[in-house]
């Protein structure tokens, strides 16, 4: 049966990433469900799915996607597997923000003729057309990010209770000034993504729990509040 496959157009048009780079990528989103971007497949079924069977190599591929910011990568458990959160590299969306859509050029103008034009395109356009000598001209457009800021205790309780999430705030704070906000072993970029992540996994295995009438199977307001045994 075929897969359905839902991924970014970027991720077909990324000029930085090479065949065999951009169809690892591409399996990877093909493992994506509606709910989250985590994705945690063996390399046999990355290879399947990218049509290479070296496994050494779906390694190396995976940790240059993650260098290249299309996912993030992290070992867990006792077996080290690895998981990949698939993401958007910044460098996609700066490009796009301040350059705006790209303005296409005919190589086959005079260099008269591109000066001229030039004077009439935006200042922020024309820092990216060709010179006179068709020598493209250094970028000089700052690119801004925001910094990453750590949350506190109470911001993630806030958090946590306007949205109805289900991590503890306690553990993620703590789990997170242990390893130096790192995701794997990239820097934090969002710790809302991260609390959401955090949920998403929560609500996976509450999902997978399988449901008990004792009573260590439910609530203790549950069980207090049960009054079967008044009905024999």
């Amino acid at each position: 049966m075929s897969k359905l496959l839902v991924a970014p157009l970027e991720a077909l048009t990324d000029s930085e990433l090479t065949d065999s780079e951009r169809r690892v990528l591409l399996a990877l989103f093909s493992f994506r469900s509606k709910v989250t971007d985590t994705v945690w497949p063996g390399v046999e079924k990355i290879g399947e799915r990218a049509n290479i069977k070296d496994k050494a190599r779906i390694g190396k591929i995976t940790t240059v996607l993650a260098k290249k910011g299309w996912v993030e990568k992290w070992k867990v458990g006792f077996s080290g597997r690895n998981q990949y959160k698939l993401v958007f590299p910044e460098r996609l969306n700066t490009l796009q923000d301040t350059i705006g859509q790209p303005l296409e050029v005919d190589s086959t103008y005079k260099a008269e003729s591109t000066s001229q034009c030039r004077q009439n395109i935006p200042h922020h356009t024309r820092q990216n057309m060709p010179s006179a000598d068709n020598k493209p001209v250094q970028q000089t457009i700052k690119q801004t990010s925001k910094r990453f800021t750590k949350p506190s205790l109470d911001e993630l309780f806030e958090f946590k209770n306007s949205h109805q999430y289900l991590p503890d705030p306690h553990k993620f704070l703590n789990y997170y000034q242990g390893n130096g906000w790192k995701v794997g072993r990239s820097p934090m970029k969002c710790w809302k993504s991260t609390f959401r992540t955090w949920h998403l996994r929560d609500l996976e295995s509450v999902k997978a729990k399988p449901k008990s009438n004792s009573i260590r199977g439910r609530s203790i307001e549950d069980a207090l509040s049960d009054r079967s045994w008044a009905n024999g």
